[in-house]
């Protein structure tokens, strides 16, 4: 027997034969990402999960490398790949979209799909105290359009607000270490 993913009064909902990782979707599609255990080869897989039907649709492997960060909305997927780029994918045809390569010194901290636009939290590199330098902070958003894939507008610092809690409209949330919530709204649009 599987994992079960989720129950409700008719039983398991969807059962992989593996432990599911974090899940994504919206009420008519669901996605399950595969956990890889440290000791595996490195593996980016995500299972579409049919709801109304209870049952795994198909399995979509995005490539043999660890994907970080890995977001989904619909039948996108973005993550980063190697901490050195991000990645947006089409679910449907595994068509890699866009390709963005994050700034030198700088390594992801998460990602935030909004509606035109996706948020790249990012934080210095381990062996990269310059960037943070001339950042002016330890944390900074990139804003990456959704339709062309590029980098809209310079780094936003954040400060020491350098852990991603998610969207509510035009506004991007953040905290740090400390609790200190952040707000940083999207003023490009």
């Amino acid at each position: 027997m599987g994992n079960v993913l989720s129950t409700d009064r008719k039983g398991a909902i969807a059962e992989l034969a593996i432990a599911p990782g974090p899940i994504h979707g919206d009420a008519r599609l669901a996605w399950a990402e595969e956990f890889n255990p440290p000791s595996a080869s490195p593996s980016c897989r995500v299972n579409e999960i049919d709801a109304a039907a209870n049952r795994i649709v198909r399995t979509v492997s995005l490539g043999s490398f660890a994907c970080e960060y890995l977001t989904i909305t619909g039948n996108e997927a973005w993550f980063v790949r190697s901490n050195e780029t991000f990645t947006h994918v089409d679910l449907t045809n595994r068509r890699t979209l866009h390709t963005v390569k994050l700034p030198k010194g700088r390594t992801a901290g998460g990602i935030a799909i909004g509606r035109d636009v996706v948020w790249v939290l990012t934080t210095p590199a381990p062996d990269a105290e310059e960037a943070s330098a001339r950042l002016g902070s330890d944390g900074g958003l990139m804003r990456v359009s959704r339709s062309a894939g590029t980098v809209v507008g310079p780094m936003i610092p954040t400060g020491t607000a350098n852990r991603l809690i998610g969207l509510a409209g035009n506004a991007v949330w953040l905290h740090d270490v400390e609790g200190a919530i952040v707000k940083v709204r999207d003023r490009a649009r």
